[in-house]
């Protein structure tokens, strides 16, 4: 199950489409030189409730062989990376495979800039929610 797709070039990204659990979309991103254009974002309500999927409704587990060396400089999809939004607040923290956030940390923040929630994802899936920083 594809849960974000991104076109990127260069390291900086140009769409990104996200989509909810069920497979309907979530979101539809530009972005101009890697900065999101939020004139040309759309953002979707989900058609179903969200619900919290045990191991039951894991549809792929995703190892990978984490001694591959931590990349510098642009985003490749792969390897260890730290990703910042237009604001230039973090985004995104972990280890990538194929552009997909394996392990690691997704940061989400209201239309204020404010950090509202921390997702904490490993082995390729959501596995709940990391304390928000005092």
């Amino acid at each position: 199950m594809i849960i974000i797709d991104a076109d990127i070039k260069n390291g900086k990204e140009e769409k990104v489409t996200e989509y909810y659990d069920d497979g309907s979309l979530k979101a539809e991103k530009s972005y101009i030189d890697g900065k999101l254009d939020v004139a040309n974002t759309k953002v979707y309500a989900s058609k179903t409730p969200i619900k919290d999927k045990g191991p039951e409704g894991v549809v792929e587990i995703v190892k990978v062989d984490k001694t591959e060396k931590s990349n510098s400089g642009n985003f490749n999809g792969d390897g260890q990376h730290k990703m910042y939004n237009a604001n230039k607040q973090i985004s995104k923290d972990g280890f990538f495979k194929k552009y997909r956030l394996i392990d690691g940390l997704l940061y989400q923040y209201n239309g204020n800039g404010i950090l509202t929630r921390i997702k904490k994802y490993k082995e390729g899936r959501y596995i709940g929610d990391a304390p928000l920083p005092k």
